[in-house]
């Protein structure tokens, strides 16, 4: 499998925090992103919250929120990303 044509994620964690090296804990790879859509990460919420650990393909738009297309939440205590409800999140544009 190559990741060299298709877009991904890492979802690293740090065993240490004195230590500088990080530990790839799972990698999140987009299939089907059409040119008008982009990822999303460390801007978006689920519900009512806010998250850093939401991963999100979105649309791209010309206003402050995009809904998101696909999901994903960076589960720390399993170590990997997880799917969630697309329908449920929504991720901040950055807009002029």
């Amino acid at each position: 499998m190559s990741f060299l044509n298709r877009p991904f994620v890492l979802f690293s964690i740090k065993e240490d925090t004195a230590d500088t090296a990080f530990t790839i804990a799972d990698i999140i790879e987009v299939r089907n992103v059409l040119i008008s859509q982009h990822i999303r990460t460390g801007m978006c919420s689920e519900g009512v919250n806010k998250a850093i650990d939401i991963v999100a393909l979105v649309k791209n738009e010309n206003r402050e929120y995009s809904r998101a297309i696909k999901a994903w939440g960076l589960n720390r205590d399993k170590r990997r990303a997880e799917l969630i409800n697309p329908k449920l999140v929504k991720c901040m544009n950055e807009v002029d």
